[in-house]
């Protein structure tokens, strides 16, 4: 085929509605064509340490049986996965119980707060190992370029600063952030790489940074060091 495909794995709706575009629009090219992936991976409850990479690998390879080609290895230019950290780092101190609460949980810069807590904080274990082991991951399917970039606590807190944003309010807010950028595209990579969101230092550091302390629930995100090359 004529140009190679970057495939890039986003979690949601909402994130392929707000960075879709911005992506299509910073690497397609002569050579390049950009795909969307949707799934958290991360937190499927099949998922483990000891698979997590397999399970990118069979994400990649249904998206290719999706395309409807004989695709191979060769014709994928590298893969982008966004993750959200939904506080997965902290200590399960941070993880507060309340027995009054209804629904998901609720996030701050410091707790996440659930009823039961037990349930947040087996979640955690679980999606922090997978992450750190996808971050030491350089490829997957033997070959193919990989790299993984965090949005912390969650897409919707980097991009719009909202924690807790409802579900109601996403899919607008991933719209209105797309057409802010989509035609500025400079403009989105000073946003992102803006010294009050961007984690400082180079892809091993910025893991380092979030899976320390409550930092994965501060609004960080490492995805700017996409855009510096």
């Amino acid at each position: 085929m004529s140009r190679k495909i970057l495939f890039i794995i986003v979690e949601g709706e909402s994130d392929y509605d707000a960075l879709g575009v911005i992506f299509d629009g910073w690497f397609t090219g002569n050579d390049v064509q950009v795909e969307i992936i949707g799934g958290d991976i991360t937190s499927d409850y099949m998922s483990s340490s000891s698979n997590i990479v397999n399970y990118v690998t069979e994400k990649v390879k249904t998206r290719m049986r999706q395309l409807g080609k004989a695709l191979r290895r060769s014709d994928i230019e590298r893969v982008i996965h966004i993750v959200d950290t939904d506080g997965a780092f902290v200590p399960d101190s941070c993880v507060c119980e309340d027995r009054a609460h209804r629904g998901g949980p609720v996030y701050t810069p410091s707790q996440i707060i659930a009823n039961p807590s037990s349930d947040i904080c087996g979640r955690n274990r679980k999606k922090k190992a997978n992450l750190l082991r996808l971050s030491r991951a350089a490829t997957i399917w033997k070959s193919i370029p990989y790299s993984v970039y965090f949005m912390s606590c969650n897409i919707d807190h980097v991009l719009h600063d909202k924690q807790n944003n409802p579900q109601k309010n996403k899919i607008k807010d991933a719209r209105a952030f797309a057409r802010r950028y989509m035609n500025d595209l400079k403009g989105f990579a000073s946003f992102i790489n803006a010294p009050d969101i961007a984690v400082e230092g180079d892809y091993s550091e910025t893991w380092q940074f979030i899976s320390g302390g409550t930092h994965s629930l501060e609004r960080h995100t490492n995805l700017g060091l996409c855009f510096q090359a």
